[in-house]
């Protein structure tokens, strides 16, 4: 029987009252989850403490609380309480003994960055399963157990999600899992414990200024993946990165190998890229050979993702061919610039850019091989980093022909108060327009396009919600230009 004991190993704590030799059901840190013999772990959170619901916790049949503030222990409360340094990372803890520490059965790779994570990790769970190796993945899309979806949500989840989701993956087998680690997951410390056999570092861009303040603040909480790295551990770093020297400089792991698109001293290096007519070849050197493959993913960022995966793929011994292979398999990733065609004589592409440097990247890749127009569609979140906004207004208006402004996830604020913080952003002269219902922006901006012009629409990419005020509401864009297309046919 499971017992509070046998979760608290490896976790410095006081036992306050009570005793630890009581059988333990479930673990939770939300009090509405709680049931009788549950343990309730109180997390201070972002925006609400977790303490002030121990009382409630209690009251639904918690068998013993855990905690980080002494003074919400209730005396003469005859369940055990259990007193740690910081509750946030004792969750973690707790997690992989409650769930058996599963993740100690699989190799672990975890991908940081602003941009490209999600294609990154993508082309490696492709590499590796060429490679005769069942791998979960866990990220923005979705969570996967080899091919089967084993549920959604952030992109790297709590500490309990996470090891419930490598158990299920040792249950089916699976030996390596690829994940995206974000700032948020780091500075939380969800990932706390986690043995990564590999660190990748993608890049570094304007984002979660809302919740991180400073760069430097965002620049550290990313850092903390390499830091905790084993001297059995490799880290995979991106020369051409503005702070590829700190996280460097940082890094634990014993072994570091570094990608660049341009710095010949790097590791692994892209001598060669030529791009046409959809297709782009790339000639790579590596410390084990030259590999020489093709990729329908569009543009130099897509060429940097490619050379991270190889990378990885690198580290693990995994023989060339194999990675030539699993990199060409993968033919696109849902909401990464993915065309739509309805036989129409312009292009339609839906991605996640939803940062300013992404929409740069995207849009400057769709210019490379624009005959016409460049029409933008997009929108910001609501609740985040106001001043994202207007630079994101200040890309889309310099690099479009006709940029319309619009909703993405607006939660509890006004979308058209949104559209005007974009809208500072605009360049004088711009041409453009405001719709803050999704649907209809972008059926404006489709009667807008003809023939050799592209119609970006940028900011939910592979997202089939939207978020307002409390209500997580259907929606995907792919319906809003089928209906729009439709209704032409008629």
């Amino acid at each position: 029987m499971l017992t509070l004991k046998s979760i608290l190993r490896g976790l410095n704590y006081q036992c306050v009252q009570g005793n630890t030799n009581v059988p333990v059901r479930a673990v939770s840190y939300h009090s509405d989850q709680v049931s009788s013999g549950d343990v309730y772990i109180a997390v201070k959170g972002y925006t609400v403490d977790g303490h002030d619901f121990i009382g409630k916790a209690l009251s639904k049949g918690a068998g013993s609380i855990i905690l980080q503030d002494s003074t919400f222990i209730i005396n003469n409360d005859p369940r055990p309480f259990i007193l740690v340094n910081d509750s946030r990372a004792a969750l973690a803890i707790i997690a992989a003994n409650y769930f058996d520490n599963p993740v100690n059965k699989l190799q672990l790779t975890g991908i940081t960055g602003t941009n490209g994570k999600t294609t990154t990790a993508c082309l490696i769970k492709a590499v590796l399963e060429n490679n005769g190796i069942k791998t979960g993945l866990i990220g923005t899309i979705a969570y996967l157990i080899g091919n089967e979806q084993a549920g959604s949500g952030l992109s790297t989840p709590d500490a309990l999600t996470l090891h419930s989701l490598f158990s299920a993956m040792v249950a089916q087998n699976v030996s390596a899992c690829v994940m995206e680690v974000t700032s948020h997951a780091l500075k939380q410390k969800r990932v706390e414990g986690l043995c990564f056999r590999e660190a990748v570092y993608t890049n570094i861009s304007y984002e979660h200024m809302d919740y991180h303040q400073t760069l430097t603040d965002y620049v550290a909480a990313k850092v903390r993946l390499f830091t905790g790295l084993g001297h059995d551990s490799m880290a995979i770093l991106n020369r051409d990165d503005e702070h590829y020297k700190e996280f460097r400089a940082a890094s634990t792991a014993g072994i570091t190998l570094d990608y660049s698109l341009h710095d010949p001293r790097a590791d692994i290096f892209a001598t060669g890229i030529h791009i046409e007519h959809g297709l782009t070849r790339l000639v790579i050197d590596s410390p084990n050979g030259r590999l020489e493959l093709q990729t329908v993913l569009p543009g130099l960022y897509n060429c940097a993702n490619i050379l991270a995966a190889v990378s990885t793929a690198i580290a693990k011994n995994i023989p060339i061919a194999c990675i030539i292979s699993g990199i060409e398999s993968v033919k696109n990733v849902k909401g990464r610039f993915e065309r739509i065609d309805y036989g129409q004589s312009y292009g339609i592409i839906i991605d996640y850019a939803h940062t300013p440097d992404a929409l740069d990247k995207v849009i400057t890749t769709i210019l490379s091989h624009l005959q016409g127009k460049m029409i933008t569609v997009f929108g910001s979140d609501g609740e985040r980093d106001k001043v994202k906004r207007i630079m994101m207004g200040e890309v889309a208006s310099r690099l479009s022909d006709i940029t319309v402004l619009t909703t993405d996830n607006p939660r509890h604020e006004n979308p058209e108060a949104i559209i005007t913080d974009i809208a500072m952003g605009l360049l004088p002269g711009s041409d453009w327009a405001r719709f803050p219902d999704r649907k209809q922006a972008i059926h404006f901006a489709l009667s807008q396009a003809g023939p050799g012009d592209v119609v970006l629409i940028a900011g939910k990419g592979h997202e089939n919600f939207q978020q307002v005020k409390d209500n997580r509401n259907y929606y995907d864009d792919r319906d809003s230009i089928r209906e729009y297309f439709k209704k032409e046919s008629i």
